[in-house]
């Protein structure tokens, strides 16, 4: 199997072009998170385990993780969305501890690893 890149609960997740993207939750020992990860789908199925408990596993096989880790999101445990094929990071708080809710939309450009303010929710 390939573990995630960090202890994670309650990530939101989009799928986009075969690629799981998780975002926000809680990850390691914040309440709440801005970490990012992405994976690709058929890389990820290519190193699952059986989940029959008398398969064998081929343990010699040295696989690199298939997940990668992104920049960190603007504000904490926002809401994933991928409109159009884009990655959104919509909403969250200015720390771990969940105050301070903002209306920020993010998005994601895969090419320059930058997360840019698109726009705001309304009021």
């Amino acid at each position: 199997t390939d573990p995630l890149p960090f202890r994670w609960q309650d990530a939101t997740t989009v799928l986009i072009n075969n690629r799981w993207y998780l975002l926000g939750g809680a990850a390691e020992n914040e309440a709440c998170s801005n970490r990012v990860a992405c994976a690709n789908v058929d890389l990820l199925l290519q190193n699952a385990v059986p989940s029959n408990r008398y398969a064998t596993v081929d343990k010699t096989k040295k696989s690199s993780s298939v997940w990668e880790v992104l920049p960190n999101t603007m504000y904490y445990g926002p809401t994933a969305a991928s409109p159009g094929g884009s990655l959104l990071a919509v909403g969250g708080t200015t720390s771990s501890n969940v105050s301070n809710p903002q209306v920020a939309v993010y998005v994601y450009s895969p090419y320059s690893s930058v997360w840019a303010h698109i726009t705001d929710l309304p009021a």
